[in-house]
């Protein structure tokens, strides 16, 4: 009975930690909007390096704009934003886009 419990003690600490590693996956990254492609729900950043990124967004992004809610379509190139994402499948998936304007 011992063994049973401590199989079910192990399993559930493995499932815990494994828990709390998925949720640091997620990096932010800020600099400026080259491009967007609404339709294919994509944009290209370019970030505070000069680097290009072309990113996509995740079923459940959002998308802010001076902390209200907004499209994609609504950002234009040159706006300044903060991007979150994750690496899924080889492809930068957005969760959070948030912008401010003037």
């Amino acid at each position: 009975m011992s063994k049973v419990r401590f199989a079910v003690l192990v399993v559930l600490a493995v499932g815990f930690l494994m828990g709390l590693a998925s949720t640091g996956l997620a990096e932010e990254t800020k600099g400026k909007i080259k491009a967007v492609l609404a339709d294919d729900k994509t944009f290209t950043l370019t970030d505070n390096a000069g680097k290009d990124h072309t990113m996509e967004l995740a079923v459940n992004a959002k998308v802010r704009i001076n902390a209200r809610d907004a499209k994609l379509a609504d950002l234009r190139a040159g706006d300044e934003v903060v991007v979150t994402w994750e690496e899924r499948n080889g492809r930068k998936q957005v969760s959070l886009i948030t912008c401010k304007k003037e």
